[in-house]
Protein backbone atom coordinates (compact mmCIF):
# COMPACT_ATOMS: atom_id res chain seq x y z
CA UNK A 1 0.00 0.00 0.00
CA UNK A 2 0.93 3.64 -0.24
CA UNK A 3 2.76 3.10 -3.50
CA UNK A 4 5.00 0.43 -1.98
CA UNK A 5 5.20 -3.03 -3.54
CA UNK A 6 6.87 -6.32 -2.80
CA UNK A 7 8.98 -7.69 -5.65
CA UNK A 8 10.53 -11.13 -5.29
CA UNK A 9 12.91 -13.23 -7.35
CA UNK A 10 13.24 -16.85 -6.35
CA UNK A 11 14.73 -20.11 -7.50
CA UNK A 12 12.53 -23.13 -6.88
CA UNK A 13 15.29 -25.70 -7.15
CA UNK A 14 18.85 -25.56 -8.38
CA UNK A 15 21.97 -27.55 -7.64
CA UNK A 16 24.02 -25.75 -6.43
CA UNK A 17 21.64 -23.04 -5.22
CA UNK A 18 21.78 -19.70 -7.04
CA UNK A 19 23.67 -16.94 -5.26
CA UNK A 20 21.96 -13.74 -4.13
CA UNK A 21 23.79 -11.54 -6.64
CA UNK A 22 22.40 -13.59 -9.53
CA UNK A 23 18.88 -13.47 -8.13
CA UNK A 24 19.06 -9.72 -7.54
CA UNK A 25 20.32 -9.14 -11.09
CA UNK A 26 17.50 -11.26 -12.49
CA UNK A 27 14.94 -9.32 -10.49
CA UNK A 28 16.16 -5.96 -11.77
CA UNK A 29 16.22 -7.20 -15.36
CA UNK A 30 12.74 -8.68 -15.01
CA UNK A 31 11.35 -5.44 -13.60
CA UNK A 32 13.02 -3.39 -16.35
CA UNK A 33 11.62 -5.71 -19.02
CA UNK A 34 8.15 -5.15 -17.59
CA UNK A 35 8.59 -1.40 -17.68
CA UNK A 36 8.73 -1.08 -13.90
CA UNK A 37 10.81 1.85 -12.66
CA UNK A 38 12.10 1.36 -9.12
CA UNK A 39 12.47 4.78 -7.49
CA UNK A 40 13.35 3.66 -3.98
CA UNK A 41 14.09 0.46 -2.06
CA UNK A 42 12.74 0.45 1.49
CA UNK A 43 13.72 -3.03 2.62
CA UNK A 44 15.88 -5.74 1.09
CA UNK A 45 15.48 -9.28 2.35
CA UNK A 46 17.62 -12.30 1.55
CA UNK A 47 16.09 -15.70 2.32
CA UNK A 48 17.74 -19.07 1.93
CA UNK A 49 16.42 -22.32 3.32
CA UNK A 50 17.72 -25.86 2.90
CA UNK A 51 15.64 -28.16 0.74
CA UNK A 52 15.23 -31.87 1.24
CA UNK A 53 17.21 -32.52 4.36
CA UNK A 54 17.39 -36.17 5.31
CA UNK A 55 14.67 -37.41 7.61
CA UNK A 56 15.64 -37.13 11.28
CA UNK A 57 16.23 -40.21 13.40
CA UNK A 58 12.66 -41.25 14.12
CA UNK A 59 13.75 -43.25 17.18
CA UNK A 60 15.32 -40.36 19.10
CA UNK A 61 13.74 -38.83 22.20
CA UNK A 62 14.13 -35.23 21.01
CA UNK A 63 11.19 -34.49 18.71
CA UNK A 64 11.78 -31.96 15.97
CA UNK A 65 9.14 -29.89 14.24
CA UNK A 66 9.02 -27.72 11.14
CA UNK A 67 12.35 -27.48 9.35
CA UNK A 68 14.02 -29.47 12.12
CA UNK A 69 11.79 -32.41 11.21
CA UNK A 70 12.39 -32.10 7.44
CA UNK A 71 8.84 -30.84 6.93
CA UNK A 72 9.74 -28.45 4.09
CA UNK A 73 7.80 -29.64 1.03
CA UNK A 74 10.36 -31.36 -1.25
CA UNK A 75 8.74 -30.06 -4.44
CA UNK A 76 7.49 -26.58 -3.59
CA UNK A 77 9.51 -25.44 -0.58
CA UNK A 78 6.29 -24.68 1.31
CA UNK A 79 6.34 -25.17 5.07
CA UNK A 80 3.94 -22.94 7.02
CA UNK A 81 0.67 -24.56 5.90
CA UNK A 82 2.03 -28.03 6.63
CA UNK A 83 3.18 -26.97 10.09
CA UNK A 84 -0.23 -25.50 10.91
CA UNK A 85 -1.99 -28.59 9.57
CA UNK A 86 0.13 -31.12 11.42
CA UNK A 87 0.58 -29.34 14.76
CA UNK A 88 -2.79 -30.59 16.11
CA UNK A 89 -1.93 -34.14 15.01
CA UNK A 90 1.35 -33.95 16.90
CA UNK A 91 -0.22 -32.45 20.01
CA UNK A 92 -2.95 -35.09 20.06
CA UNK A 93 -0.44 -37.92 19.67
CA UNK A 94 1.77 -36.64 22.50
CA UNK A 95 -1.21 -35.98 24.78
CA UNK A 96 -2.60 -39.45 24.18
CA UNK A 97 0.79 -41.10 24.79
CA UNK A 98 1.37 -39.20 28.01
CA UNK A 99 -2.08 -40.15 29.25
CA UNK A 100 -1.45 -43.88 29.02
CA UNK A 101 -0.71 -45.89 32.20
CA UNK A 102 2.75 -46.90 30.96
CA UNK A 103 3.62 -43.41 29.71
CA UNK A 104 7.27 -42.44 29.35
CA UNK A 105 9.28 -39.83 27.44
CA UNK A 106 10.43 -42.51 25.02
CA UNK A 107 6.88 -43.65 24.25
CA UNK A 108 5.69 -40.07 23.85
CA UNK A 109 8.53 -39.31 21.44
CA UNK A 110 7.79 -42.47 19.47
CA UNK A 111 4.13 -41.48 19.18
CA UNK A 112 5.11 -37.98 18.11
CA UNK A 113 7.38 -39.22 15.33
CA UNK A 114 4.71 -41.65 14.12
CA UNK A 115 2.26 -38.75 13.92
CA UNK A 116 4.70 -36.57 11.99
CA UNK A 117 6.07 -39.26 9.69
CA UNK A 118 3.70 -42.20 9.21
CA UNK A 119 4.77 -44.65 6.49
CA UNK A 120 2.35 -43.16 3.95
CA UNK A 121 3.86 -39.70 4.39
CA UNK A 122 7.40 -41.06 4.08
CA UNK A 123 6.46 -42.74 0.79
CA UNK A 124 4.87 -39.51 -0.46
CA UNK A 125 8.07 -37.66 0.40
CA UNK A 126 10.11 -40.13 -1.62
CA UNK A 127 7.85 -39.57 -4.62
CA UNK A 128 8.29 -35.82 -4.30
CA UNK A 129 12.07 -36.26 -4.11
CA UNK A 130 11.97 -38.39 -7.23
CA UNK A 131 10.00 -35.68 -9.03
CA UNK A 132 12.45 -33.01 -7.93
CA UNK A 133 15.45 -35.02 -9.11
CA UNK A 134 13.78 -35.40 -12.50
CA UNK A 135 13.05 -31.67 -12.66
CA UNK A 136 16.68 -30.82 -11.93
CA UNK A 137 17.75 -32.62 -15.11
CA UNK A 138 15.74 -30.28 -17.36
CA UNK A 139 17.19 -27.24 -19.10
CA UNK A 140 15.36 -23.90 -19.11
CA UNK A 141 13.21 -24.58 -22.18
CA UNK A 142 12.16 -28.04 -21.06
CA UNK A 143 11.46 -26.77 -17.55
CA UNK A 144 8.98 -24.30 -19.04
CA UNK A 145 7.44 -27.08 -21.13
CA UNK A 146 7.18 -29.26 -18.04
CA UNK A 147 5.34 -26.64 -16.02
CA UNK A 148 3.06 -25.83 -18.95
CA UNK A 149 1.99 -29.48 -18.90
CA UNK A 150 1.75 -29.55 -15.10
CA UNK A 151 -0.51 -26.51 -14.83
CA UNK A 152 -2.81 -27.82 -17.55
CA UNK A 153 -3.92 -30.40 -15.01
CA UNK A 154 -6.99 -29.71 -12.91
CA UNK A 155 -6.43 -27.23 -10.06
CA UNK A 156 -7.36 -30.03 -7.67
CA UNK A 157 -4.43 -32.12 -8.94
CA UNK A 158 -1.67 -29.52 -8.96
CA UNK A 159 -2.84 -27.75 -5.81
CA UNK A 160 -2.85 -31.04 -3.92
CA UNK A 161 0.61 -31.85 -5.24
CA UNK A 162 2.13 -28.49 -4.29
CA UNK A 163 0.41 -28.23 -0.92
CA UNK A 164 1.41 -31.71 0.20
CA UNK A 165 -2.17 -32.77 0.89
CA UNK A 166 -2.23 -35.53 -1.74
CA UNK A 167 -1.71 -39.17 -0.84
CA UNK A 168 0.70 -41.39 -2.72
CA UNK A 169 -1.94 -42.61 -5.17
CA UNK A 170 -2.90 -39.04 -6.07
CA UNK A 171 0.76 -38.05 -6.42
CA UNK A 172 1.36 -40.92 -8.83
CA UNK A 173 -1.73 -39.96 -10.85
CA UNK A 174 -0.55 -36.35 -11.05
CA UNK A 175 2.92 -37.42 -12.15
CA UNK A 176 1.48 -39.76 -14.76
CA UNK A 177 -0.90 -37.13 -16.12
CA UNK A 178 1.91 -34.58 -16.36
CA UNK A 179 4.09 -37.07 -18.22
CA UNK A 180 1.29 -37.84 -20.66
CA UNK A 181 0.80 -34.14 -21.43
CA UNK A 182 4.50 -33.29 -21.69
CA UNK A 183 6.20 -32.90 -25.09
CA UNK A 184 8.50 -35.63 -26.35
CA UNK A 185 11.76 -33.96 -25.25
CA UNK A 186 10.55 -33.60 -21.68
CA UNK A 187 9.35 -37.21 -21.63
CA UNK A 188 12.79 -38.40 -22.74
CA UNK A 189 14.48 -36.44 -19.95
CA UNK A 190 12.04 -37.77 -17.35
CA UNK A 191 12.60 -41.35 -18.48
CA UNK A 192 16.38 -40.90 -18.22
CA UNK A 193 15.95 -39.49 -14.72
CA UNK A 194 13.81 -42.47 -13.71
CA UNK A 195 16.47 -44.88 -14.97
CA UNK A 196 19.34 -43.04 -13.28
CA UNK A 197 20.98 -44.40 -10.14
CA UNK A 198 19.28 -41.76 -8.00
CA UNK A 199 15.91 -42.39 -9.61
CA UNK A 200 16.08 -46.14 -9.13
CA UNK A 201 17.16 -45.68 -5.50
CA UNK A 202 14.26 -43.35 -4.72
CA UNK A 203 11.71 -45.61 -6.35
CA UNK A 204 13.03 -48.64 -4.46
CA UNK A 205 12.40 -46.89 -1.16
CA UNK A 206 8.67 -46.87 -1.93
CA UNK A 207 8.41 -50.59 -1.24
Amino acid sequence: GGGRYLAEETSLAHRPGLDMVTLQDRLHRRLAFGGVCVTETHDLEHVRFPMNLTLPDLTQRVVGFGGAAAMVHPASGYLVASVLRRAPELAEAVSRALGEPNASPERAACAAWRALWPKERVRARQLYLFGLEALLTLDSARTQDFFSAFFRLSPYAWQGYLSGTSGTASIVRTMTATFQRAPRGVKASLIRAALSTQGVHLLRTLR
